[in-house]
């Protein structure tokens, strides 16, 4: 499929692609997991979708400020703008959701 759609003729590169799209998934289902737990980011995942945070890591490495989450999820509201940071700095292991570590493999 790769070699002929995409024209990459060496199965190592082949199955490195394949490994980080496999990686890419796994974080994708992490960050769902994460949203679907957290009931105040979970109305905002189209707009941190929108700004390349597709991952519980992204999350925590983009979101770090009151600005942040100003400038991200276009929020004004004080309160909500703290309960949204300590939800993302806080929680390492709610639920028993095994958080993958690393930031987001980009292909």
């Amino acid at each position: 499929l790769l070699e002929h759609d995409v024209g990459i003729n060496k199965k190592l590169h082949r199955k490195l692609i394949l490994k980080r799209v496999e990686e890419f998934k796994v974080c994708l289902i992490e960050f769902d997991k994460f949203l679907d737990l957290n009931k105040e980011l979970k109305h905002y995942k189209a707009r941190l979708i929108a700004n390349g945070i597709v991952s519980v890591m992204d999350l925590r490495n983009d979101i770090i400020s009151q600005d942040d989450v100003k400038k991200i999820l276009n929020i004004n509201d004080d309160k909500l703008i703290e309960i949204i940071l300590y939800s993302v700095h806080s929680v390492v292991n709610e639920g028993g959701l095994q958080l993958n570590r690393q930031k987001t493999p980009y292909i």
